[in-house]
């Protein structure tokens, strides 16, 4: 599972379940993560969290490209005004415990890759390389 570290980044007041994602749902994902650890609502360009929204429902992504998709559009395209990498990390999280796996990164290294992701240092091909790396199953049989 996630470290202890980085499931303190989910907000309390919900548990990760997967819920159809919309545009609706990760502006709560991400006013949840404002309203526990501080910061400003608000958007920069919300229209890259519906772009990321129609990539899902419009074409046949793996849940690693998925993953990568949400990380890409929203840390490093930086929808909100505030609290990207975690609403990003939530969302790639969310898409890849609803398929059975997660980042089995410290946090160390899950907020050097935030911080690479934020600074246009990675491209969406780089990200899935690196969740590749860095992606487990939930349950080992």
């Amino acid at each position: 599972m996630t470290s202890p570290e980085i499931k303190k980044s989910v907000p309390t007041n919900h548990e990760i379940e997967y819920h159809e994602l919309t545009t609706e749902y990760i502006i709560i994902i991400h006013d949840e993560a404002i309203e526990s650890f501080g910061g400003e609502k608000g958007f920069l360009s919300i229209s890259n969290v519906d772009h990321l929204i129609y990539l899902f429902n419009n074409r046949k992504y793996d849940v690693v490209k998925k993953a990568a998709l949400a990380l890409d559009l929203i840390t490093a395209k930086h929808a909100f005004v505030d609290g990207n990498k975690r609403t990003g990390h939530l969302v790639a999280s969310i898409l890849l415990e609803k398929e059975g796996f997660y980042i089995n990164a410290d946090n160390e290294k899950m907020l050097n890759v935030l911080l690479k992701i934020a600074k246009y240092e990675c491209t969406v091909e780089d990200i899935i390389g690196w969740l590749k790396k860095n992606v487990s199953p939930l349950h080992m049989s």
